[in-house]
């Protein structure tokens, strides 16, 4: 098991001062790594699944001091840190 890092911590503590009452989901090698002894998967970003909308979740994560969203990828932004996050939208049934 490999821990988190310190502005991975702070990420999902963002994340989650955003979204209280929505489950937010730890997914892809950060994920793995926090249960698994899995050395060999390595990540430079922070994977997350939030029960909210597209737009919402736009909108939530911009009111985020120092976030911002890579201009390239809708679904990528990076914190103030420079850690990048993916938001990965929520399954529709």
């Amino acid at each position: 098991m490999i821990p988190l890092i310190a502005d991975e911590i702070a990420a999902l503590r963002d994340v989650a001062r955003l979204w209280t009452e929505e489950r937010i989901v730890l997914i892809g090698a950060s994920g793995l790594r926090c249960f698994l002894k899995v050395s060999w998967r390595t990540t430079e970003d922070l994977d997350l699944s939030v029960a909210a909308t597209v737009e919402d979740a736009t909108a939530a994560l911009d009111s985020l001091p120092g976030w911002s969203q890579d201009p390239r990828f809708e679904h990528r932004w990076r914190t103030g840190a420079g850690l990048a996050v993916v938001r990965c939208p929520k399954a529709t049934s």
